[in-house]
């Protein structure tokens, strides 16, 4: 598995996929919007399973790990860009943790949707000015479709959430399996440490040290739930040393990764 870069450049593409077999567990660098045009199958997310088929439309973060079980030979649209195609907002949006990451779409969707995607591929080829605009109106379709509840995430729409402390939360849900600090988080968010240290625990409410393991601890589980060893979950996930892995994971969830595994299987 590929680990995701913090210094992204700007990036976006189209590309049309069939998957004939299973797509075995990976990640990529990018987020990715899968539009599925035709077939059926099975598409795993972290430890989420999904049942896709036509008109099926999918959203996957740099932080998601997925694979594709195919039941009937599946074609998809799928859109790569990174987080500097999108506006701060959409940005945050996609990266909640209460976002849907699967959607059904109406057949007016799917159509509206499909039109956009051949204007944005057209833009691509002649390199024109609208790539953005047409990648931001696709998400936002995409995004009607959540209710207001699911919409109401503390890391964007929560006006007692200083804009620099959203920006921390963003870049470490972005980041957390780099070999992040302190101070590049703060400098993210636009304090100096000691202060950005002391802002986001009363506006969150935990450090930034226990946002960022719980991130990681999130991660790790997913991976051992999904056959990873506890070795490369350890260190997928961005902890620095198998020690430091279990004494986290136990305290966090009363048992180690190992009794977590066996647990899993029995």
């Amino acid at each position: 598995m590929k680990r995701l870069s913090i210094d992204n450049n700007e990036h976006l593409s189209i590309e049309r996929h069939i998957v004939v077999n299973d797509y075995p567990i990976h990640w990529h660098k990018f987020f990715e919007i899968e539009i599925i045009t035709e077939g059926s199958g099975t598409q795993i997310i972290n430890d989420k399973k999904y049942n896709i088929y036509k008109k099926h439309v999918l959203l996957v973060s740099p932080t998601d790990f997925h694979y594709v079980k195919a039941d009937r030979n599946i074609k998809l649209i799928n859109i790569s860009f990174d987080s500097n195609m999108i506006s701060e907002k959409n940005l945050a949006t996609i990266v909640s943790s209460k976002i849907k990451r699967d959607y059904v779409l109406s057949d007016e969707e799917y159509k509206n949707i499909k039109y956009a995607v051949s204007l944005l591929e057209h833009e691509l080829k002649v390199n024109g000015d609208c790539q953005k605009q047409l990648l931001e109106y696709i998400l936002s379709c995409i995004f009607r479709k959540n209710d207001n509840e699911q919409l109401s995430d503390l890391y964007y729409s929560n006006t007692e959430i200083c804009a620099g402390v959203k920006k921390a939360i963003i870049f470490m849900e972005l980041n957390f399996r780099e070999n992040i600090t302190m101070k590049m988080i703060a400098q993210k968010a636009g304090y100096n440490p000691t202060y950005f240290s002391e802002i986001f625990k009363k506006t969150t409410g935990e450090s930034y040290i226990k946002t960022l393991t719980r991130l990681r601890l999130n991660h790790a589980k997913a991976l051992l739930k999904n056959n990873c060893s506890v070795k490369d979950a350890c260190f997928l996930s961005g902890f620095n040393s198998l020690s430091n892995f279990y004494v986290s994971f136990k305290s966090n969830f009363g048992m180690s990764p190992s009794d977590y595994v066996k647990n899993k299987n029995a």
